[in-house]
Parts: structure tokens; sequence; C-alpha cells
């Protein structure tokens, strides 16, 4: 069975404006007196540091990323905005966090607009030689480029979290919430939740487990299939805060047992 064209591969087909098809639109939807935004953003990060955007018109940094086309999964719209702000074509690692967002517009028609917006924030597999290379605008025509930063960096960042997530990234999904409608002026956020995505497991076929190695110690949570044997790595467990997270996520009360 033939696979299905990515959007990249849609775009980037030859002749597509003069066969009078138009590109997928944004998936922007205005509402009342705002809009519903569904975005995703890259996390591209090499030894400390993280890949974030700029222009001259603004004095923050953002994420590489942008908009999710109409018809296309959000892991398509990742691997096409990263291709498409540095040049180099990427495979998503994992999802990372999913972040729903309150704010106004600051540019163009979305000037003072109150916009909702839902994110995907994936890790992404960075290339060893990867080398960015930035030819991409903003929806108002400024040139933008592209800057590596640490997580104590001055400027304002947006997301704000990439700030603390990113210093001891996890192998899970994070829920965020922000919501900057009743922020007063100097203040970037009102509010900041963050809650674990909670998973099921197959409670008649599975049980948890700790695998440990006896060679170096390290200790990953996961589940053995019951009839099989087979081990399911969920995630690395570091310390007790980590294991703790593990039960939560899937709802584990009891002791797991370890296996060497």
């Amino acid at each position: 069975m033939p696979t299905k064209p990515t959007t990249l591969e849609i775009l980037d087909k030859p002749g597509l404006q003069k066969s009078g098809i138009n590109p997928p639109s944004d998936c922007t939807i205005p509402i009342d007196n705002g809009l519903i935004n569904i975005r995703v953003g890259a996390v591209i990060r090499k030894e400390n540091q993280f890949l974030m955007v700029g222009n001259d018109q603004q004095d923050y940094l953002y994420s590489v990323g942008g908009r999710v086309k109409f018809g296309e999964t959000a892991e398509q719209a990742v691997i096409r905005e990263v291709f498409e702000e540095t040049g180099t074509e990427m495979e998503v690692d994992h999802l990372g966090f999913i972040q729903e967002n309150f704010f106004y517009g600051d540019t163009g028609i979305k000037k003072d607009k109150l916009i909702y917006e839902i994110s995907y924030y994936f890790y992404m597999k960075v290339p060893e030689d990867f080398q960015p290379k930035c030819e991409s605008f903003t929806d108002d025509n400024s040139r933008e480029k592209l800057i590596w930063v640490t997580t104590d960096c001055k400027q304002i960042l947006y997301p704000e979290f990439f700030r603390t997530e990113l210093k001891d990234p996890k192998p899970y999904v994070i829920h965020i919430v922000t919501d900057d409608r009743q922020a007063g002026e100097g203040k970037t956020m009102a509010l900041f939740k963050k809650k674990l995505i909670l998973h099921t497991y197959d409670k008649e076929n599975e049980k948890p487990l700790i695998k440990a190695s006896i060679c170096n110690g390290e200790q990953v949570a996961g589940f053995k299939n019951l009839h099989t044997g087979e081990f399911r790595e969920v995630m690395l467990i570091r310390g007790f805060e980590d294991l703790e997270t593990f039960k939560k996520q899937y709802g584990i009360q009891d002791q797991i047992t370890k296996e060497y």
C-alpha cells in the first residue's frame, strides 16, 4: 500500500501553484473576537543549549515551529517546520509537552486579539553534523534568525517553561496550561499549571517491573508480559522522584518488583 505523502512533500511538488491547487491552510480559526491556533514546536538540543528563533521586530525569542496545516499530523507539521526554519530534515524523538495558552496577539491582524493556542512540543533527533541555516520570515515579513541559548538566557523566552523543564528533560509528556489574560503590566504569565499525562496498562497481561543492570546500576521502569516475558520499557529511573512519577502516571499503588 503506498504511503501517504507528507505536507513537506506536497508543498514541494513542482507546479503546485501553477496547477491552481492552493497549499493547505494554517489551522487558525476565527471565533467570536479571537482566534484558535494549533501549533507545533521543536525542542532542538545540543549539549546544554537549545535552539530558539528571533527577529528584528520583537525583543523575545520563540521556539522553532509554527502552525499546523490542515490535513497534516502534528508530527508531520514539526518535521516540516524544522526543515523550513533550519534547512535540515529531522526525525521526531518523542512528544515532550502539550501546552494550552491564552494570550493576546502583538502583530498584524492578530494584534490585541485573544488567542487560544494548543501547542505540541516535540524533542527532535538532532544530527551530529547539524548546522542550522535560517531563511524564514515572520507573518509580517521580518527576517528570522536562529540562536543557541541556555536555560539562564537573559532574554524573554516563549514558551517560558523551557527555562525550567529543559534543565532536566523528562521522558514522558507534560501538560502545561498558561493564561495571560489577567496579567498586569510587566507580568508575562498569570497562571501556570503543570500536570502529568496519565496512562493505562494491560493489568491482566502485564505487570510493572524495574529492570536493573548489575554492571552500571541503571534502572528502567516498564511492564513485563506475563505470558511471553517480554519487557516493554517506559522510562529511565534516576531516583525516587522518577519512580514516583512512573507510579502516578500508571496508577500503581503497590511496590514494584525489581529484576536484574
